[in-house]
């Protein structure tokens, strides 16, 4: 029998349900279009298995890992298994769309509680020296629940039901919680103040409510909506609202001064910027492939893998390297490599092999899979052990804005571009007035349905002038996330050199040799 505390067996337990939570968050995205079929419902309302599932985990977040410094961490990552499994079987029993929506709001709950504990026993259970390693571990199991996600959604999809997207959750989280009572420690923060922070909760909520809510509405209700420009105005309104209330305050559940350590700030930072090019180009690359490179869902999902194991090796690489090196270097490298890869993606062309798709998901894989684990890292070893769990909610909810957010924007971009630039294509094509005509009237039902019908028919010179404004937008896309990866190369010179560099590569490798 295992140790109780043993640092590979809690390595082993923790990454189960983070492994089993990436790749649900894959598997229901491809089952959308099978759900509404058989519980009925339009795209707009089956979007909020989703967003319900996102609006319930960036919320929670920062509390549940809050919850686990000042309670137990075991006991918190327990329950947050157990709510996310048995909210599971909820969702695979669901009879109608309200129902599954609501039980994807209780697992992402779940999720916000299960998640931040991961990282933080593993900064526990693991000694200075090899802290790094660990959370390359760690975030390894990001690409590969990631990199089968797509697949396994696709088989199961096509040969099983929707439903078995849900129950493959049982058996792996079942292991984690018997795995879990017999090998990980209890872990709290020791000498804290243990009331809860509940004004601080209250105003934190309201911020992240209203500006997830605000992003994931924002192109459907329009960016210049009354509704999206208040709810921007009110988080506004409750981040500052924030810094005075948890000033000072013993039991902050946010304290202004963890922003003051340049490396916590620009490693948080980082984690944002990487999460919006890494997320926006797994959502746009896939549009691409099914709607004018007429592959199927399964088959773009497997072109895809090149990036999510790229970044499983990547993360595994880095974390070993952190430990000596520090997390700057390590974070720059792997902005820029990740910016070049994001950009090679926008010279893509609807005739595209697979070949052609192979260098540049690999290139930005493994740029974001180097810095991921760094950012984990140094965020963690600039706080005070009291404050883990607290660390690792924040940089979690720092990763979700920039997934959320890169998908709205880059989403916005390519959509803006296209139609704008069909529109004008259009007024000097010669074609005949009433394909013109119906090319118009799909212009204003939006870009998505632009994308697919373009793919579709017509005469070849709309198919060529569609295809050739689509590449466009996608290049325009592209190129934002690219931007913004390669400002966040610029953000890690910020972190100060020793930032999340443990011990020197003698005494690490004396340490290893000794397990």
């Amino acid at each position: 029998m295992a140790a109780r505390g043993n640092k590979w067996w809690v390595l082993a337990v923790v990454n189960l349900p983070l492994f089993m939570a990436l790749l649900d968050r894959s598997l229901v995205v491809i089952a959308i279009p099978r759900i509404i079929e058989d519980l009925g419902g339009g795209l707009a309302e089956a979007s909020w298995i989703v967003n319900g599932y996102i609006l319930a985990f960036v919320v929670a977040l920062v509390i549940g890992g809050r919850m686990g410094d000042l309670w137990d961490r075991r006991r918190l990552f327990l329950a947050g298994v157990v709510a996310f499994t048995l909210s599971s079987l909820a969702c695979a029993l669901a009879a109608d769309l309200p129902m599954l929506i609501g039980a994807r709001v209780v697992q992402g709950l779940g999720g916000a509680v299960m998640l931040p504990q991961t990282l933080s026993l593993l900064t526990v259970a693991f000694p200075a020296g090899q802290r790094g390693l660990s959370l390359g571990l760690w975030s390894s199991v990001s690409g590969l629940g990631t990199a089968l996600g797509p697949i396994l959604g696709g088989l199961l999809v096509s040969f099983a039901s929707w439903r078995w997207v849900f129950l493959v959750n049982l058996p792996v989280a079942i292991a984690a919680v018997i795995g879990a009572l017999r090998v990980v420690p209890e872990s709290r923060a020791e000498n804290v103040d243990r009331r809860l922070d509940w004004l601080g909760m209250a105003v934190l909520v309201v911020l992240t409510a209203s500006v997830t809510f605000a992003v994931i509405e924002g192109q459907g209700l329009g960016w210049g909506s009354p509704v999206i420009v208040g709810l921007f105005a009110l988080s506004a309104g409750s981040a500052v609202l924030l810094f005075f209330v948890e000033r000072g305050r013993s039991n902050a559940l946010i304290p202004p001064y963890l922003f003051h350590d340049r490396a916590f700030t620009a490693a948080s930072l980082d984690g944002f910027l990487s999460f919006f090019g890494f997320v926006g180009v797994t959502f746009l690359v896939p549009i691409f492939l099914q709607g004018q490179a007429g592959r199927s869902a399964l088959t773009a999902g497997v072109l895809l893998t090149p990036l999510p194991v790229a970044l499983m090796f990547a993360s595994a690489a880095s974390g070993r390297l952190i430990d000596f090196l520090g997390g700057r270097p390590l974070i720059f490298a792997g902005m820029a490599i990740a910016a070049a890869g994001i950009f090679m993606l926008g010279g893509l062309t609807p005739q595209v092999e697979s070949v052609d798709l192979l260098a540049p998901l690999a290139i930005a894989g493994f740029g974001v899979g180097t810095a991921l684990a760094p950012t984990a890292t140094v965020v963690m070893t600039s706080v005070d052990p009291t404050r883990f769990g607290n660390a690792s909610g924040i940089l979690g909810t720092f990763r979700m804005f920039g997934a959320v957010l890169g998908v709205a924007v880059m989403s916005a971009v390519f959509e803006n571009r296209f139609l704008a630039g069909l529109r004008v294509a259009l007024e000097g094509a010669s074609i005949a007035p009433a394909e013109k005509q119906r090319l118009l009237e799909q212009v204003s039902e939006g870009a998505q349905q632009m994308v697919f019908a373009g793919h579709r028919g017509g005469s070849a010179e709309v198919t060529a002038l569609v295809s050739r404004e689509l590449m466009a937008a996608l290049a325009a896309a592209f190129g934002v996330a690219a931007g913004l990866s390669l400002l966040g190369a610029l953000v890690a010179l910020l972190i100060p050199a020793r930032a999340g560099k443990q011990k020197s590569f003698r005494e690490i490798s004396r340490r290893r040799s000794r397990g």
